[in-house]
């Protein structure tokens, strides 16, 4: 999306993305850079290949063999490993990873078979064995979406996996990235991150957009259960591949931390209560994404038809077997041809009634609920982010009170009066304090007060400038350049090494023990509904009370449960 050009363009975006909007309330919908629902994809940055790492082939991986092994050739290939550290066996067949500095990494590994012909918009199947030796050296193609960053593929149900040249029953830590639900894929340099914390790192590769979300009444018939939801059903197939075959790679799968950043973060949320996934992981991170009551929140079935009866009628308006049309129809015909195509349709998990029962919160607070560890949090400008790729600036108090009264009628008066600043010089910061507030930190804190009870809940905030979406990826992978902080239009940031150390300490800790504390690091106090701790992660390193939970009340009255 071009970088808004003028006060009066990015007035009329907003107009044009609120008469887009399928469901109650604004969202900015998906596109190059995505909206506070997801960062990572086609052009974020600091997220998934932009501005990291050149793609690879697609065709850099031998073909895959249907074919079982035999057991003289696992029998070889045990032997092999053992003389090998960068061949591996797994459950699928043996795979050929690289060594970067005293990290393995094995790339592009198939956790599922192919969604392609009939298992296009079915659940993912468990992936083909191969004979020989795979090729997982490369990167392999991101799943289909809107201006792709490199080759695309339906074929991209895989994992990168990054682990310490000796691992041993180490801690293993589930990467979901973000992308507004509709883009993002799995080609973030981890090898830094594992390093610091000695813990195998893996990243999902996931459907997105129509081809992950899409529902219809055909599907549901044949599958006998509600169909959609495919994207968390390829995360929970990817985490049963960990649980099979993480070992081999010198990871503990009874120690699985899922963590994850903006539309990641939402989905991490939801695995927290959905049918299946409490066997799979066992400590959640959630970043800039929350599960609770607000813009980013799971769907109804209604919504998510919305959604999909527009595309089953673009792609096959006169079918008389629509399933048949579904999955004969090439996969471009699934995805938008520009952002701005992409803002007429939307996509979000929703409440189906078999794998996510229910409203998150209202599970999270049932007695029966037994909330894991988890640590959550935002970063303290997320949505500056936004606005400087073309989303709505407010230059003065003028245009402050015209996008209050557009975007919140209802609420016009309550938010004014507790937003609204004395100058035009304050009315931008005024108006991203209101769209952070609203998208990441209120939903965030409700989260926390839902599961305080636990005794095992950890906030944060991000505060290191310029503190905006997907600024802490940066940190926490720990990259030494082509990040946000390095590619911020504004003005270049240098990223700060305390910090780095800081955050990748208490991420990695967490993921061992369960608690972000360690050695040598400000103490990080756990989130109790009488303190409200906030861990400002910035130089230096601060607590405080309270939560900024101020201004939260006006939120909840918006977005109630």
């Amino acid at each position: 999306m071009a970088f808004a050009s003028s006060r009066t363009a990015a007035l009329l975006s907003v107009l044009l993305l609120a008469c887009a909007e399928p469901s109650s309330s604004y969202d900015p919908g998906p596109g190059p850079v995505q909206d506070p629902g997801g960062s990572g994809g086609a052009a974020s940055f600091g997220g998934g290949r932009a501005g990291m790492e050149a793609p690879s082939s697609p065709e850099a991986s031998l073909p895959i063999d249907s074919s079982i092994p035999t057991d003289a050739a696992i029998d070889a290939a045990t032997d092999a490993e053992l003389n090998d550290p960068l061949l591996v066996q797994t459950v699928g067949g043996l795979l050929q990873g690289k060594l970067e500095d005293s990290t393995r990494l094995f790339l592009s590994v198939p956790y599922a078979a192919p969604p392609l012909g009939p298992l296009r918009f079915a659940p993912p199947k468990p992936p083909l064995p191969w004979t020989g030796i795979r090729d997982a050296m490369t990167n392999g193609p991101m799943c289909p979406q809107v201006n792709a960053a490199g080759p695309s593929s339906e074929d991209c149900l895989t994992l990168n996996i990054y682990t310490p040249e000796s691992a041993h029953r180490a801690p293993v830590m589930v990467f979901i990235h973000g992308g507004g639900f509709a883009t993002g894929d799995s080609s973030y340099p981890a090898q830094y991150l594992s390093h610091a914390g000695d813990a195998v790192v893996v990243l999902i590769q996931y459907r997105v957009g129509a081809l992950g979300h899409l529902v219809h009444p055909a599907l549901d018939a044949e599958l006998g259960d509600p169909s959609g939801n495919l994207s968390m059903r390829d995360q929970q197939r990817a985490l049963e591949w960990v649980r099979d075959n993480i070992e081999a790679f010198g990871g503990d799968a009874t120690n699985v931390t899922l963590f994850g950043q903006s539309a990641g973060g939402v989905y991490i949320c939801l695995h927290l209560v959905a049918s299946g996934s409490d066997s799979l992981a066992h400590r959640f991170i959630m970043q800039s994404g929350s599960c609770a009551p607000g813009p980013n929140a799971a769907w109804s079935r209604e919504e998510v038809i919305a959604s999909s009866e527009m595309i089953a009628s673009q792609v096959c308006p006169a079918a008389t077997d629509i399933l048949t049309c579904l999955r004969d129809a090439p996969v471009s015909a699934f995805v938008p041809a520009n952002a701005l195509e992409a803002l007429t349709v939307q996509w979000r998990p929703y409440i189906d009634g078999t794998l996510i029962s229910d409203r998150p919160l209202e599970l999270m607070r049932a007695p029966d609920f037994h909330a894991p560890p988890m640590l959550l949090g935002y970063n303290r400008d997320d949505y500056a982010f936004f606005q400087k790729h073309g989303f709505p600036i407010a230059a003065s108090l003028f245009e402050l009170d015209v996008l209050i009264a557009l975007m919140y009628p209802e609420h016009a008066a309550q938010l004014s009066a507790q937003y609204m600043p004395r100058t035009d010089a304050e009315a931008n910061a005024a108006w991203m304090r209101l769209r952070t507030d609203e998208f990441f930190r209120c939903p965030a804190q409700r989260q926390a007060r839902a599961t305080a009870q636990s005794r095992s809940t950890y906030v944060y905030s991000f505060d290191v400038q310029p503190a905006v979406h997907a600024l802490e990826l940066d940190y926490v992978f720990g990259w030494p350049s082509g990040g946000i902080s390095e590619n911020w239009p504004q003005a270049p940031f240098p990223t700060l090494a305390t910090v780095v150390h800081a955050a990748q300490t208490y991420w990695t800790s967490f993921a061992r023990t369960g608690d972000p504390n360690s050695g040598g690091l400000l103490t990080w106090p756990r989130y109790e509904l009488n303190e409200q701790a906030l861990m400002r992660l910035a130089d230096p390193l601060s607590v405080s009370a309270g939560a900024d939970s101020d201004s939260c009340a006006i939120w909840e009255t918006i977005w109630p449960d």
